[in-house]
């Protein structure tokens, strides 16, 4: 807390004295780049709160239908498990099919199931992607695969550094292939045979 109110109270300073150093060591290039990872961050954390919050109203709605009391308070902890890749939100759907199975409602059961494996989980994998991919103008394959690889290699965290990492790395092959003068592609032995 103690150094957060100093970056609070003097953040604007050191923001503007950062710019300089890093305009002065790295040119102006580096720039772009963080300007880059920043846009991505934002449109990862608005993807995140966004996707949450459809799946936990559509959890939730479904919860109401099958007549669970506090379907509300469901949804909303549906809504925040979904953080959790892969498995967050099927704790909760998971465990109410559970206890309906135990009461003997297989009715309820397979609706509950149905429900959250081919509309609940799945709003994570395609939702997601698109609202970042539209947001920052990178592309929906590129994003889902920054997620995907993030996943693997840093666990939650490379949900968001995935994606960010991808983002620059285009930005750096898109600058790279605007300067260099790449649609000539008879240059590049790869793309020789490609017209």
């Amino acid at each position: 807390m103690f150094a957060v109110f100093f970056l609070y109270r003097d953040g604007d300073s050191i923001l503007v004295q950062l710019r300089r150093v890093v305009r002065k060591s790295f040119g102006s290039r580096l720039e772009v780049y963080v300007r880059t990872a920043g846009s991505m961050t934002r449109a990862v954390l608005f993807g995140f709160l966004t996707t949450a919050f459809v799946q936990g109203i559509v959890a939730g709605i479904r919860y109401a239908i099958l007549g669970f009391r506090g379907s509300v308070l469901l949804g909303a902890i549906t809504g925040l498990l979904s953080f959790v890749p892969f498995f967050g939100t099927a704790v909760v759907w998971g465990s109410l099919a559970t206890y309906l199975l135990l009461t003997s409602h297989v009715a309820k059961v397979v609706i509950l199931l149905l429900w959250g494996l081919l509309l609940v989980h799945p709003i994570d994998n395609v939702l997601r992607p698109l609202l970042i991919s539209n947001t920052t103008h990178v592309p929906f394959v590129v994003v889902m695969f920054g997620a995907i690889g993030g996943i693997a290699t840093w666990g939650l965290i490379g949900v968001f550094a995935g994606p960010v990492v991808l983002a620059i790395g285009l930005a750096i092959w898109r600058e790279w292939a605007a300067e260099g003068g790449l649609r000539d592609t008879r240059t590049l032995p790869i793309c020789s045979g490609m017209r």
